[in-house]
């Protein structure tokens, strides 16, 4: 490998963290969005607060991995282990927003 190389790679992977690393903080700030417009998550009104969640998100491009890994910062502390626990069942935002629903009795709805 000839240095040249090695420092296009190094580059690429710098550039790759650096997107990583700012689509961490605009999930974060887009989480702070939503609680302060529509406050904290406490199980109530799931059909209002997903569709706001999953707008502020959409907006800014944030895929659903980090939308799965940043809503447990967004519930109340009295039911943040319930929602900590169903994110630690689903890998995936869609299996883990359908379970949200069922565990708050509201029939999930799609996302079109």
């Amino acid at each position: 490998m000839e240095g040249g190389d090695f420092a296009q790679m190094f580059i690429k992977a710098v550039r790759e963290f650096g997107r990583a690393t700012t689509r961490r903080e605009v999930a974060q700030q887009d989480v702070k969005c939503v609680s302060e417009r529509v406050g904290h998550f406490n199980g109530e009104k799931v059909p209002f607060y997903m569709e706001v969640y999953n707008a502020e998100m959409d907006v800014r491009g944030i895929n659903d991995a980090l939308r799965l890994e940043f809503f447990c910062q967004i519930a109340t502390r009295r039911i943040y282990a319930k929602v900590k626990e169903i994110e630690e069942a689903h890998s995936s935002w869609e299996t883990f927003e359908e379970a949200l629903w069922r565990a708050y009795d509201e029939p999930p709805r799609s996302r079109n």
